[in-house]
């Protein structure tokens, strides 16, 4: 689960739990990793960028696909890879 130092700003967060439904209503459709701190302080995502290459560089990171020269995501791709990164956790 989330620790509250995950989800500083808290606005996804609901009855202490990650609300991902808000999340997905509210992320846009492609999320760039390069732009990810900026993204996780707006919406209260988990993890730092640099831990986002590490998983990806071991293979365990959400699916990725590679647009315009770098690293984007789909939000429902990443939603999906969350709660399941989540709950192994």
């Amino acid at each position: 689960s989330f620790t509250s130092k995950q989800c500083e700003g808290g606005s996804f967060m609901s009855g202490g739990q990650f609300d991902f439904s808000l999340l997905a209503e509210n992320l846009p459709p492609i999320i760039w990793r390069h732009r990810w701190n900026e993204l996780a302080e707006k919406y209260g995502l988990p993890y730092k960028r640099g831990y986002l290459q590490n998983l990806d560089s071991l293979g365990c990171g959400p699916k990725k696909m590679i647009l315009k020269g770098r690293i984007a995501y789909s939000r429902d791709d990443l939603i999906a890879w969350l709660i399941n990164f989540s709950a192994s956790a």
